[in-house]
């Protein structure tokens, strides 16, 4: 396992306050996502005690040594084929690799061989609803079932796709 070049103290960064709009909780217009009140008498905006707002200010940013760092200790590439691997070459110990989210499992499981050769760290490796193995229950129904129960079989694929346990379909 790569470890990373410069070993940050603090990777965990702070839970920050989530920072609301104010009157968001009274009125169903006014949206829970912050703006700064601009108003001339405005309570918040003049920083009151016991408003009940925190105002978002350059305090509450994150270190520059921590910004864009994963908990893993690297900052973060994404990566959408092999291709893309040339360029963590020469900053494999700071930067790793992050699959993007549209890879299938094919391409995801040749980015990841590809990196464990060179010895590029990849985050994201894993397959979405990769649980679903040979001896998965979905599988083993599709295989036992004969032709005739091809209807009772869609059935049960579609409840398992709605369950999130199956991510082909099975016919």
């Amino acid at each position: 396992m790569v470890q990373p070049l410069k070993k940050v103290r603090n990777v965990n960064k702070r839970k920050n306050n989530t920072f609301k709009r104010h009157q968001c909780d009274r009125k169903i217009a006014v949206k829970e996502s912050w703006r700064r009140p601009k108003g001339i008498d405005s309570r918040v905006r003049r920083k009151f005690k016991g408003c009940g707002i925190i105002m978002a200010n350059i305090g509450y940013g994150t270190d520059k040594k921590l910004k864009h760092v994963l908990p893993n200790g690297f900052k973060k590439i994404v990566v959408s084929n092999v291709k893309d691997l040339e360029l963590l070459m020469m900053h494999n110990r700071t930067y790793c690799g992050e699959i993007a989210h549209n890879v299938s499992t094919r391409n995801r499981k040749t980015i990841v061989e590809r990196a464990a050769e060179l010895g590029y760290p990849v985050a994201k490796g894993e397959a979405p609803r990769a649980h679903c193995g040979p001896n998965h229950a979905c599988v083993l129904v599709t295989n036992v079932l004969p032709q005739r129960l091809r209807a009772l079989l869609l059935q049960l694929a579609l409840l398992g796709r709605r369950l999130g346990c199956c991510s082909t379909s099975p016919v």
